[in-house]
C-alpha cells in the first residue's frame, strides 16, 4: 500500500534465522531477505492477525517462487502451519499502520456486536446467512408502518432495532467498511425517517432489511471508497451528518 511501512530489523540479514533459511532452499542471505518481505507484506495486506485461512505452505512458495520456503520459514520459527491456516508469530510486533487500523475496527465491531445498543447506536445483529433462520419478531410479522411506529414496537417488545439479523455486519466486513461509518448510517437513517425528518411519512413492513438496502447502496453517499489507498472515507455528506449526529 502506497506510503505504508511495515518494521524490518537492521540486522536481518545476518540472522541465524535467515542462513537457515537461506541453507534449506539453497538461497544466497540477501535473496531469503527479499522474500521474506514479499511473505510479511502479504501477511500484511490480507490479514488482521497474522492467521491467513484456508492456506497452506503453498502459497508462500508460490509468493516467493521457491518450493520449500514455507517449510523453511517454519522450521526457523517464523511461520506455524495449523490444519488450513497459516500463523505468523508475533505477528504484532511487524504489522503496518494499515494493519493495526483493520485489526482495530475489526475488534471494534466485536467489541460493538457484544454491547448494549441503544436507539443512537447500530444494534448488532447476530444471525448468519447460512443458518436456518429462526421466527421473525413480531414487529416484523406486520403490515407497512412508519418508522416511529416501528420503533415503538420494538421498545414495547424489548426487542433491538434491528437485531438477529447478520446481513448488515456480513456485508461490512466482506467490504472492510468501517464499524463508524456503519454507526453513522444507521444515526442518519433514524433522523431522516423520524418525526420531521424527510422520509418521516414512509412506511415499511421490514425496516431492518430497508436500512440493510440503504447501507449497502450507499444510500445518503456518505462514504467513497478510494482505490488507491483501498480505504473507505467520509464524503462532503458524510461529514455534514457526523456533525448532525455530534
Amino acid at each position: 500500500m502506497a506510503g505504508d511501512w511495515i518494521k524490518i530489523e537492521v540486522g536481518l540479514p545476518d540472522k541465524p534465522e535467515v542462513h537457515s533459511i537461506a541453507a534449506g532452499c539453497n538461497l544466497d542471505p540477501d535473496a531469503v531477505v527479499g522474500k521474506l518481505f514479499r511473505v510479511w507484506e502479504w501477511f500484511d495486506k490480507h490479514t488482521v492477525d497474522g492467521n491467513a485461512h484456508g492456506v497452506t505452505f503453498s502459497l508462500v512458495d508460490r509468493l516467493v517462487g521457491v518450493t520449500g520456503f514455507g517449510e523453511a520459514m517454519q522450521f526457523a520459527g517464523w511461520l506455524e502451519q495449523r490444519d488450513m491456516v497459516l500463523h505468523m508469530p508475533k505477528f504484532d510486533r511487524h504489522t503496518s499502520k494499515s494493519a493495526k487500523k483493520r485489526a482495530l475496527t475489526a475488534a471494534r465491531q466485536q467489541k460493538f456486536r457484544n454491547a448494549h445498543v441503544t436507539q443512537e447506536e447500530l444494534p448488532r445483529e447476530e444471525k448468519r446467512r447460512d443458518s436456518k433462520q429462526s421466527p421473525l419478531p413480531p414487529s416484523r410479522k406486520r403490515g407497512a408502518v412508519e418508522f416511529k411506529t416501528w420503533m415503538e414496537s420494538c421498545k414495547a417488545a424489548g426487542e433491538k432495532p434491528i437485531s438477529e439479523y447478520r446481513a448488515i455486519f456480513d456485508y461490512a466486513e466482506s467490504i472492510r467498511l468501517p464499524v463508524d461509518f456503519l454507526q453513522l448510517a444507521w444515526a442518519e437513517f433514524s433522523r431522516r425517517h423520524s418525526p420531521g425528518g424527510v422520509d418521516c411519512r414512509k412506511k415499511k413492513s421490514d425496516w431492518r432489511a430497508y436500512f440493510r438496502k440503504a447501507v449497502e447502496g450507499n444510500w445518503y453517499h456518505l462514504w467513497f471508497h478510494d482505490v488507491s489507498t483501498d480505504q473507505f472515507s467520509l464524503t462532503s455528506n458524510g461529514r455534514s451528518a457526523e456533525r448532525a449526529t455530534a
